[in-house]
């Protein structure tokens, strides 16, 4: 189960990310963010450049953490040029245990 919620924090590049300004970066992450934790593991993998990865890492992930909620936290958000970056962080609220993340 921890390996693959720690494969899932590393999903393929986003797609709507324009590259030219930290809110188009932060935009972007937070639909991707938004649709997983709701649930939406197609629309969430349609946000990124690999749908087909993305989505079995997202199925497996609430396969193997069924029941427990997930609540995604964007943290940093850079932009330069062509390239974004966002730092996040993923915490499952777990049934059985303390929250995860």
């Amino acid at each position: 189960m921890l390996l693959t919620a720690l494969a899932v924090l590393a999903p393929p590049l986003l797609t709507a990310c324009s590259g030219s300004s930290e809110d188009d970066v932060r935009a972007a992450a937070q639909a991707f963010l938004t649709d997983w934790a709701n649930g939406k593991v197609s629309a969430a993998a349609g946000e990124t450049t690999d749908r087909g990865a993305t989505s079995a890492l997202l199925k497996k992930t609430a396969t193997d953490l069924v029941g427990a909620k997930l609540s995604p936290k964007i943290a940093t958000v850079t932009a330069k040029g062509s390239t974004g970056t966002v730092g996040w962080t993923a915490t499952w609220d777990l049934a059985a245990a303390p929250d995860w993340t």
